[in-house]
């Protein structure tokens, strides 16, 4: 016992966590402030209700058993790591401490992904540019997901691999570097093209350096094509039907987009924030984080250049114009391969299409501040840098918390909906279908509460009959204009399940007689249920009627306790 003691004091106190120890912890600190504050508030999310609870039910060795035919079947449109670092993680953070242990170690994932940017940075350039890079990093706010436990548990691994391969690669271990990186293309790929940049964060260029960078782009793109041509195989709905010229144009179109507006978006949340000063909580994270950044800043002299060591905008853009370089590349290169969203929204889900973009994002911005300190340097205003800084960070910790007070009412929306649609339909039966109009329902901006996902919760909240399977009772939220598109246009007497009416996936898209319908109304966000016929022109729908009370003698599901709240 003593021995492993003295093996983690020596550990501890090594020279380089004495020297980054206070920035690390800051770092730290930035993320767990601008997005793991109100933790305990947060719950699950749209993909979150189909996938964790299943996991969380796992025994290790069913666990175990899952991940390996996942695995060996390339489940996951081929890339089967994705969904099984979900379960994985999920389901030993449940363990942990139940929904807040997952969301421990979506953290803890995160702030690893941030300790290995900034010791990649000090790899390549100073204690300075890491800091100011980091900072960007852990603040990225283009995209708004890290919450979103199937993101920080399936999307933030890949950038763990993404990181780790870049550190192997300017270390030397060109193999292993090249291991992991093909690695995240079993993963979640898009960070996959952002190891095109590793030749370039080298902190020497040989003369030999062409050569390696086109080498290295052969490498790069043989794996790529390798892992393309089996999802052909595997038929991989993404990547079928889709002509070179199609996927050229895309790619360079996103790379354009996406780039601008990840830069751009430290800029416009500092801006958006500014409106919403008004909100007490965003008002005390940007005061506290603004003292905090600003003690820092000052602890570890950000603006005080050593003398001989970059006082001129020339002589510190010398250093700086390799890392620059490097960030620009990783940062075009985290677009290509965001085929299936859009790389100009700054807000909801779709923003994952910018996760890849975080590393040359912070390291691009990182390079700027830099030189902008430089300058203050040179115009003797450099004792306004820690200031400036201070007060740029700090807003974006206050669009943070914007993002956490979105999960916190997403998730209570979440629990009202359930708590008040419950009485309304304890007449279900097998294949019942619930449509729930969308006049009295609210959705926040950076993460949808009750959506296309609805269909897949009814039967996690109770455990309905085995002879029901593939017959559960579904909820559908209806789409705006559904009075016109709610009969089928082939059988009049049916209601018509699809795209035009409802918010969900396809696999739920039917025909349904209109006597297993119940139709619930949410003016004014007051739920009551319709059961006098429906009057649509030409066609009158009749409901269900009101049958025996039966949903509440099944057994309750995993979701019961979290979805719904009987005191209310």
């Amino acid at each position: 016992m003593l021995k492993c003691l003295t093996v983690i004091k020596n550990f501890v106190f090594q020279r380089v966590w004495r020297e980054n120890g206070l920035n690390l912890a800051i770092l730290g600190g930035l993320l767990w402030a601008s997005r793991y504050v109100y933790t305990p508030s947060y719950g699950l999310y749209e993909d979150d209700l189909t996938i964790i609870p299943t996991a969380v039910a796992m025994s290790f060795p069913e666990l175990g058993e899952y991940i390996w035919n996942y695995i060996t079947n390339l489940y996951g449109h081929a890339r089967p790591l994705s969904d099984s670092f979900i379960y994985l993680f999920s389901n030993l953070g449940w363990r942990l401490a139940d929904l807040q242990g997952a969301y421990i170690l979506g953290f803890l994932i995160e702030l690893l992904n941030i300790f290995l940017f900034y010791f990649l940075i000090l790899k390549i350039a100073d204690r300075r540019l890491a800091v100011l890079s980091g900072m960007a990093y852990s603040l990225f706010s283009a995209d708004t997901t890290q919450i979103f436990l199937t993101h920080s548990l399936g999307l933030q691994p890949s950038i763990t691999l993404l990181l780790l391969a870049l550190h192997n690669y300017v270390s030397g271990r060109r193999i292993i570097a090249y291991l992991l990186a093909s690695i995240i293309l079993f993963s979640y790929e898009t960070p996959f093209l952002v190891f095109l940049a590793a030749p370039f964060l080298q902190k020497i260029w040989g003369k030999s350096i062409l050569k390696e960078i086109g080498a290295h782009i052969m490498v790069v793109g043989a794996i790529l094509l390798a892992v393309f041509q089996l999802r052909v195989i595997v038929a991989d709905d993404r990547v079928l039907g889709i002509t070179i010229t199609e996927t050229i144009k895309t790619s360079v179109e996103h790379m354009i987009q996406g780039s601008a507006t990840s830069l751009y978006s430290y800029i416009y949340r500092p801006y958006q924030v500014a409106h919403w000063l008004d909100i007490p909580a965003i008002t005390i994270g940007i005061i506290c984080s603004f003292f905090v950044i600003l003690g820092w800043m000052y602890v570890i002299k950000i603006h005080r250049f050593e003398p001989g060591a970059g006082n001129t905008v020339h002589e510190a853009l010398q250093p700086l114009w390799k890392p620059g370089l490097a960030g620009l590349v990783m940062l075009s290169m985290a677009y290509p391969l965001t085929f299936t969203v859009r790389p100009f929204i700054l807000a909801g889900r779709e923003t994952r299409a910018h996760s890849a973009a975080v590393v040359g994002a912070a390291l691009v911005v990182g390079v700027i501040l830099y030189l902008l300190i430089a300058v203050a340097e040179r115009i003797r205003l450099k004792a306004l840098v820690p200031i400036g800084l201070a007060g740029l960070f700090s807003l974006l910790v206050g669009f943070g918390f914007s993002i956490q007070q979105d999960y916190r009412q997403a998730w209570q929306f979440q629990r009202d909906f359930w708590t008040k649609l419950l009485p309304l339909i304890q007449d279900v039966g097998p294949g019942t279908v619930i449509l729930v109009d969308n006049a009295g329902l609210s959705e926040p901006a950076q993460i949808q509460a009750n959506t296309w996902n609805l269909p897949r919760t009814l039967h996690q909240i109770y455990t309905f009959p085995v002879e029901w399977d593939g017959k559960h009772p579904g909820v559908f939220r209806l789409s705006g204009g559904w009075e016109n598109t709610l009969v089928s246009p082939e059988h009049p007497q049916m209601v018509h399940i699809s795209s035009e009416t409802v918010q969900s996936p396809s696999a739920f898209y039917q025909d349904i007689n209109s006597d297993n319908v119940i139709l619930i109304n949410t003016n004014e966000g007051v739920f009551t249920r319709h059961f006098t016929p429906l009057d649509l022109g030409e066609v009158t729908v009749v409901f269900k009627t009101q049958d025996d009370q039966v949903l509440n003698q099944f057994p309750t599901g995993f979701l019961y306790p979290y979805l719904n709240d009987p005191e209310k």
